[in-house]
């Protein structure tokens, strides 16, 4: 549906990523929201996002500080900013959480 509206924007695997990523970014807001999911057992979830967040994130520092990373190449969006993808899913997950958290 998104190929036929806009054409190739994307790298089939950097589509295929954000496609994924987004819903489950706005699922994963309602569900908090909504106090579903939360149990204490899983308190200690929201550290290991943000670990996963930071070792992503540390991936895409690296390969920009090494001159790797291009957003944009031959008028797609590049697979190699798949780190910050992921980087910020994972942080946007674990701050989600530890708000959560903190306002129980």
């Amino acid at each position: 549906i998104v190929r036929t509206g806009w054409g190739e924007w994307a790298e089939p695997m950097m589509e295929a990523l954000l496609l994924i990523v987004l819903p489950t970014l706005y699922f994963l807001t309602l569900a908090l929201c909504k106090n579903a999911y939360c149990g204490r057992s899983g308190s200690w979830l929201s550290w290991v996002y943000l670990a996963l967040g930071a070792l992503f994130l540390g991936e895409f520092l690296f390969s920009w500080a090494a001159g790797r990373v291009a957003f944009v190449e031959g008028g797609l969006l590049s697979l190699s900013i798949q780190p910050l993808v992921m980087g910020v899913f994972f942080c946007y997950i674990a701050g989600l959480s530890l708000v959560r958290r903190g306002i129980e």
